[in-house]
């Protein structure tokens, strides 16, 4: 079992006596945990950076508890982070506003053996609150939705890396 208490993760075995580890990482509180479909990677993930000054996405192999990767985002607040069916991606849903309204972020990362590169990404003038990858494609995917105020967007990868 997982779970957080403001910018700490705790980990128990609920089997064993005196099992707790703690994960301690920046100053900012953690939003969501989450683990990852195939149960190789634990995420965790603060939505602003009032403390640290940016938003960022930790990645920790969940059977040693070892941090893998720090994605920093670059925008105000992070409002999602998914991973993909084959646990190979994420989905990072974030966003900045302005005197001009906000503009969101919709885009694929690379997280693994400490990649920290955008697949492909895309700009909206919306407020996008949400998105799920399609795990009904399986290994392929390739394709996710987003979801704003009254607004759905599907989106596709296409092979040479845009949406």
């Amino acid at each position: 079992m997982a779970y957080t208490s403001q910018n700490i993760v705790i980990v128990e075995d609920l089997n064993q006596q005196k099992t707790q580890r703690l994960l301690r990482e920046g100053n900012d509180k953690l939003y969501q945990l989450k683990l990852s479909p195939n149960g190789r990677f634990l995420l965790g993930f603060t939505r602003e950076g009032r403390l640290d000054g940016l938003p960022t996405i930790f990645i920790w192999e969940a059977s040693t508890l070892k941090k893998l990767n720090q994605i920093a985002i670059s925008d105000q607040i992070l409002e999602a982070v998914e991973f993909s069916s084959n646990s190979n991606m994420l989905l990072v849903i974030s966003k900045t506003a302005s005197e001009k309204g906000v503009i969101s972020q919709v885009a694929a990362w690379d997280f693994l053996d400490g990649h920290r590169d955008i697949l492909c990404k895309s700009h909206l003038p919306q407020n996008v609150k949400e998105g799920r990858w399609n795990f009904y494609l399986g290994e392929e995917c390739n394709e996710f939705v987003t979801i704003a105020d009254q607004t759905y967007h599907f989106w596709r990868i296409s092979g040479n890396l845009t949406l």
